[in-house]
């Protein structure tokens, strides 16, 4: 029997490359004239007869005025000879639209650039002031932004940052004698083995005038001078981590009692003494201010937070199995002794602070959402909040309404007597006179992954659970104020760092609907924003399933290569007013899916921020997009009943950098590489205007923070955003950077287009950009002939 004909390895590449060549010199080359009437951004493709984009010719390319002579060699976007139906047209689209980052709103610095802007991942968690205008505070862990600052009295909405960023400490604590302010730092217990994790704590302090770190004589070194970031040369009260692989708790995490971390820091003004509290280990060490010797140890149970008096005489508020107390200290020949001992009849105290007028003690207790104050001999004088805070139905915000037990809070006094308190459920700090009246705050937006606009109501605008109002018609810095905190409604699966409304919408029965997070599933869940408070409907949605602005519901399959969305159309509303929907039919699919195609797949999920969403054009055309490392088109659509892409967009290609690290000439392409680790994120639809969001996170070693801008017909028409780099990150805040923003919302207002979003830190706030131009586009076409 003879052998099958085999093709010679060698000879099988050729034949396919000539036979491609046929094909590709085969085809029609043919050519249309233009006229530009000025100078433009262009982008042109070819279409055929039912306006499937055949080829994209060129995107994002600036032309002078006058004849543009348009060459078409036949070929669609893969090199191969052009399937669509005759006659071929060239379509032009021309423009000078452009990208205006007019800031951000929830933040009350009075800068919204440069240095001197409230930014950090997490709230403000201790605040002292010196008596001479400088109030110092410290954020925690802030990444590699520096923990420690500090703003002038006088002016407190521009913070300046202090000494430098270390993203192994966690500074949680402050105080401050007139020449040097204290910072204690408790220790990052991030996982074991992960390169953060830094068990050990200590104090250092920094020279008020310079910011300069002062050396104590009993001072030591923390890490090395070869690694500046981690280092600090002169620590006191210093203990180390001892959980590390030689550890003898290496494979576990230590417990309270073996993590001696300050749990609250004071100084005298005029005496030599600085108190560290160590509440694990039921003491209060007392050291000696200037060299750091320690002088003595004071054993309280439980000590928490601490403050010296107008006496120099030192408050700790101490939490033992009989109950929470007040327990004063005074020295008496050079040893410290208790004289006094309030008891509180408080359920949570976690804070407290001392005036200089008059010694008033003011207790920030977390179970009434309230300050109590007591005079110097106990007896309890004033409160201010209103009882129970935000744990009733109504989500209205005041300044007098608190949430205390929200996170970590403080209070702080200024000679004046006035006094600041950490506000962490609402993101606020709250400024009031020795009167408690209100004088104003410090906001700004921690960590944030969800914003959310309802485009029925634009002046509606929520950054995870809060929500501000928003007027268009003023400067953005003025335009804003926080209305309402809908997270004391919230269950508890719907809390967490990803937290925050998905989606907001109202519906045609003139309720306004929101999408929260499941964390206790792969799920997500729609409530009623009511007058009365947050209220479930029962409707939960799974993971992938999306509530658009019309009240459909879609969500999309892939199953033997072919890929399917559906839709269920709002059908109505029960007499609760829970939305009802019809049954699941056919949107729209796209039969043999190929992985260079624009579909939902190798997309690393991150926190349900990127999940696969289907908005559709002014045109009724579904918008497909991919934000994987997919190597192929991440932008398409598909017009039904057809079950063919209509056009398919922004090809993977790296973007070209400028000498700074910004992306130069942007031409609509998708970048999957410069080491991009979650790239792209959510895609938008308003009107025929296409935009999805490009965070990028790890790309070039930063966060490329892209938006790239579409036609509904698959022409390119821009891009906008400021990659982000830590190095010039650490100090200032520049125009259009944010991090992680990876939630967004386009809406109209006035004929004018916005795009909000999210940040995690750069800003500390929701950023707004302005579009505009869009309204005087021109498209310009004519046969290819």
């Amino acid at each position: 029997m003879s052998e099958p004909l085999r093709t010679p390895w060698l000879v099988a590449p050729i034949l396919l490359f000539a036979a491609t060549l046929g094909r590709a010199l085969a085809a029609p080359r043919m050519m249309a004239t233009l006229r530009l009437s000025t100078a433009a951004i262009t982008s042109a493709a070819v279409f055929d007869a039912h306006q499937h984009l055949l080829r994209t010719l060129w995107s994002g390319r600036r032309l002078a005025a006058g004849s543009i002579d348009v060459h078409w060699d036949g070929l669609d976007d893969e090199g191969a000879p052009a399937a669509g139906a005759p006659p071929y047209r060239v379509r032009l689209l021309s423009h000078q639209v452009s990208y205006v980052w007019e800031g951000v709103i929830a933040n009350t610095s009075a800068e919204l650039v440069g240095p001197h802007v409230y930014r950090s991942l997490e709230p403000l968690r201790d605040m002292a002031i010196d008596g001479s205008g400088n109030a110092f505070y410290v954020v925690g862990y802030n990444e590699q932004q520096s923990g420690i600052h500090r703003f002038r009295t006088a002016d407190p909405q521009r913070p300046s940052y202090l000494a430098h960023d270390d993203y192994r400490r966690v500074f949680a604590y402050a105080a401050a004698d007139g020449r040097l302010a204290y910072f204690a730092n408790v220790g990052l217990s991030a996982p074991l083995g992960s390169p953060l994790r830094d068990l050990s704590t200590f104090v250092i302090a920094l020279e008020e005038d310079d910011g300069s770190e002062y050396g104590f004589s009993s001072g030591q070194r923390v890490g090395s001078p070869e690694q500046p970031e981690h280092f600090w040369r002169s620590a006191i009260d210093y203990q180390a981590d001892d959980s590390g692989p030689a550890g003898a708790r290496a494979d576990a995490e230590p417990s309270a009692a073996l993590r001696p971390a300050a749990t609250g820091l004071a100084v005298q003004r005029a005496g030599n003494a600085l108190f560290i509290a160590h509440g694990p280990l039921d003491e209060v060490r007392i050291l000696d201010k200037r060299s750091g010797l320690l002088l003595q140890r004071l054993a309280v149970p439980g000590p928490m937070s601490i403050a010296v008096g107008p006496d120099e005489s030192l408050w700790v508020l101490s939490r033992a199995q009989a109950g929470c107390s007040l327990v004063r200290y005074r020295s008496s020949a050079a040893q410290w002794q208790r004289v006094q001992v309030v008891r509180l009849d408080l359920g949570s105290p976690v804070a407290i602070g001392v005036s200089p007028l008059d010694g008033t003690v003011v207790v920030a207790d977390a179970s009434t959402e309230q300050l109590r104050a007591f005079d110097s001999t106990g007896k309890p004088t004033w409160t201010l909040g209103r009882a129970g805070g935000y744990r009733g139905a109504d989500p209205t915000v005041a300044p007098n309404k608190l949430w205390l037990s929200a996170g970590s809070t403080y209070i702080a006094f200024d000679a004046d007597g006035s006094f600041w308190v950490g506000d962490p459920g609402n993101s606020r700090n709250l400024h009031f006179s020795a009167e408690r009246r209100f004088l104003g705050e410090i906001m700004y937006m921690t960590k944030s992954y969800h914003v959310a606009v309802d485009p029925a109501q634009p002046s509606r605008v929520f950054d995870r659970y809060l929500e501000f109002e928003v007027d268009y018609d003023k400067p953005l810095q003025r335009s804003w104020r926080l209305v309402r905190n809908w997270a004391p409604g919230m269950s508890r699966a719907s809390i967490g760092d990803f937290d925050g409304f998905r989606a907001v919408v109202t519906l045609r029965n003139g309720r306004t609907y929101a999408v929260v997070p499941r964390f206790d599933s792969r799920a997500s869940e729609i409530v009623e924003l009511a007058a009365a408070g947050v209220r479930p409907t029962g409707t939960q949605l799974a993971l992938g399933t999306q509530l658009y602005p019309d009240g459909s519901l879609r969500s999309a399959t892939l199953s033997f290569g072919t890929f399917t969305v559906y839709e269920r159309s709002l059908a109505g509303f029960d007499a609760a007013g829970n939305p009802q929907w019809s049954a699941p039919r056919v949107l729209a699919g796209v039969s043999r899916v190929l992985d260079r195609d624009p579909y939902y797949h190798d997309v690393p999920v991150a926190g349900g921020v990127n999940e696969a969403s289907f908005p559709l054009s002014e045109r009724g055309l579904v918008i497909f997009f991919n934000p994987g490392r997919n190597a192929g088109f991440h932008l398409g659509a598909v017009r039904p009943p057809d079950s063919t892409w209509l056009w398919r967009a922004s090809p993977s290609g790296p973007w070209a950098l400028t000498d700074t690290g910004g992306i130069e000439s942007p031409d609509g392409r998708y970048d999957i590489d410069h080491g991009v680790q979650y790239p792209g994120s959510v895609v938008l639809t308003l009107g025929r205007e296409i935009i999805y969001g490009y965070h990028g996170e790890g790309w070039n070693g930063g966060e490329a923070n892209q938006w790239l801008h579409f036609r509904d017909d698959g022409l390119f028409v821009g891009q906008f955003g400021e990659p982000v780099y830590a190095a010039t990150n650490k100090v200032s805040a520049a125009a259009g950077r944010a991090g992680n923003a990876f939630s967004a919302q386009l809406v109209s207002v006035h004929g004018r287009v916005y795009l909000w979003h999210n940040d995690e830190s750069v800003h500390g706030g929701v950023h707004r950009w302005r579009i505009d131009g869009i309204e005087r586009m021109q498209l310009l076409e004519a046969s290819l002939q």
